[in-house]
């Protein structure tokens, strides 16, 4: 009977992807008021509350940005 390779590690418990790849895509990574609204990840609705809230010059992780749209969703209507 042959081995996968690489089942060995798995079989130990060790994850098949390094570490410092897991550290890189956990850290938040900042993009410019453009990129932002030119992802796919926003509904057009979304992209217009960036456009009006998000200064031109900044950089924000998409946290930060769906914290804008959140908290501007949820504000109060006079």
């Amino acid at each position: 009977m042959t081995k996968r390779k690489g089942s060995d590690a798995e079989a130990a418990g060790e994850s098949a992807v390094p570490a410092a790849v897991e550290a890189a895509a956990s850290e938040a990574v900042p993009y410019s008021k453009e990129q932002l609204l030119q992802s796919s990840q926003y509904a057009q609705l979304d992209k217009d509350v960036l456009t009006a809230l998000l200064e031109d010059e900044g950089l924000y992780t998409k946290e930060e940005a769906q914290a804008v749209i959140d908290q501007f969703m949820k504000r109060a209507v006079l």
